[in-house]
């Protein structure tokens, strides 16, 4: 081989591998969990929403179940300033329980084809699709800010109790030395359809309900950290009937050595447009936290206020929001709570912060232990009150009381496997004069005391 052919194939290599440098470099990510859980309980249901007394026997029988949630995530990454992270979850119950799902059946009629609500991938040969989107977003970096655009998780400054879901939305996160600002516009709902909007010529997106998102924190130290937030919900899928709820507040987070403290207060005003007149909005939450390091584990105690309205008047006093949750608390039954290990079953008696515009009160405490390096041990206690008492209770005769009910309940766990844990929960709650002479069966029984008791395994890769 003379020396110009071999220049030339040396010349045609390097720029080979030139080419081929960002592939190389290019870096592909997997991450995931599956979470498995059986339930012995006459309060979990394989559904979601409110618990019902007047769906209750005052004797009311258990149900057994087994539930299983599996999330993929794959994150393709160009570098630590560039990359498009996405999240897919599959969910089903043994036996199916009439989950939304895919169907395909070769030769069958159309009407057996496609999303089949009364499908699920737990049924006999798993014949389903339960593949949900979870995220989808590019994450990338323009000097001190951090940009995502697409289908992302947020939750707001104020522990979850205003918005805590996954949202379409374009949000940026600036880093200035002590001072950080987040942004964010999300879309969370259109109402296109001309049946519902009454509209001969609807623009696709006319009638829509927007977010926007602004929170700030400024750390004071590298334990003491300030905040304030404006979050602003504009609902435009009612026509003539548009709503403008403003919500404002500040938080804190300091830590003195073994304790750790925390808290908001927030409030909200607002406008509903309506035939009669309008409405407006005044609503308020304020929460305290502590938490400290003691033996083995951490105790800690919280205090949850979150006001509600009695309906007699223009005036709206709950508290309102798009998605909320309240992970803080500890609790299984009392609210919503998804932090504990949630699949498909998403009870709780204040299902919402909002909780049907009644407002709640909740007082929780309890104890984190660790056991040796591998098995720990919780327990929690809680009482919830209705913060508005006037038609408060289901009981017509309304001679209940604010009390919703006072729970405890323990989990304990232990690693099988480094990634791979075993755990048991059992919770149960004493029904307050909230749901007096509730029972679905008599008019003067009481619904049963809720209980729950589920056995899980959790991997995380």
């Amino acid at each position: 081989m003379n020396l110009k052919k071999t220049v030339a194939i040396a010349a045609a290599a390097g720029a080979l591998a030139a080419i081929s440098v960002p592939a190389m470099a290019f870096e592909n990510e997997f991450h995931g969990i599956f979470n498995f859980k059986t339930y012995l309980s006459n309060f979990d249901n394989a559904g979601a929403g409110f618990f019902d007394p007047n769906a209750t026997k005052s004797d009311n029988r258990a149900s057994n179940y087994f539930e299983q949630r599996t999330r993929l995530q794959y994150t393709a990454k160009a570098s630590d300033d560039l990359k498009l992270v996405t999240q897919f979850e599959l969910d089903s119950t043994f036996g199916g329980n009439g989950a939304t799902g895919y169907r395909g059946i070769p030769g069958a009629t159309t009407a057996a084809q496609g999303i089949q609500s009364s499908n699920n991938a737990g049924n006999l040969d798993a014949d389903s699709i339960t593949l949900e989107t979870k995220h989808v977003y590019l994450d990338f970096k323009a000097g001190p800010t951090t940009v995502k655009i697409g289908i992302q998780p947020y939750k707001d400054a104020f522990k979850g109790i205003y918005l805590d879901a996954d949202i379409s939305a374009l949000a940026t996160s600036t880093k200035l030395g002590g001072l950080t600002v987040g942004a964010a516009f999300s879309r969370v709902n259109i109402a296109n359809d001309k049946s519902v909007n009454k509209q001969i010529n609807v623009i696709y997106n006319e009638f829509n309900r927007d977010l926007f998102l602004l929170d700030t924190s400024y750390a004071l130290s590298k334990d003491i950290k300030v905040g304030g937030s404006y979050y602003l919900d504009v609902d435009y899928t009612t026509p003539n009937g548009e709503t403008t709820i403003h919500t404002l507040g500040l938080n804190a987070d300091a830590k003195m050595g073994p304790l750790n403290v925390s808290g908001f207060a927030a409030m909200q005003l607002g406008n509903k447009k309506a035939a009669g007149g309008n409405n407006s909005y005044h609503g308020y939450a304020l929460n305290a936290a502590a938490k400290l390091a003691v033996g083995p584990g951490t105790a800690k105690t919280a205090i949850l206020f979150t006001s509600g309205d009695d309906g007699n008047d223009k005036s709206i006093n709950s508290w309102q929001t798009p998605l909320s949750t309240y992970s803080e608390s500890g609790m299984m039954i009392l609210n919503r709570n998804v932090a504990d290990d949630g699949l498909t079953t998403d009870v709780a008696l204040a299902h919402t912060t909002n909780n049907k515009d009644r407002g709640q009160i909740l007082y929780t405490l309890g104890y984190d232990a660790k056991i040796g390096a591998k098995a720990y041990a919780n327990a929690n206690a809680g009482m919830l009150w209705v913060a508005k008492s006037t038609n408060a209770t289901y009981n017509p005769k309304k001679n209940g009381g604010d009390l919703m009910a006072a729970e405890l309940n323990l989990e304990g766990g232990y690693k099988l496997y480094d990634n791979l844990t075993a755990k048991a929960q059992v919770a149960y709650a004493v029904l307050g004069g909230y749901y007096k002479d509730g029972a679905k069966n008599d008019a003067t029984k009481d619904p049963e005391n809720p209980y729950t008791v589920r056995l899980g395994l959790s991997y995380a890769f």
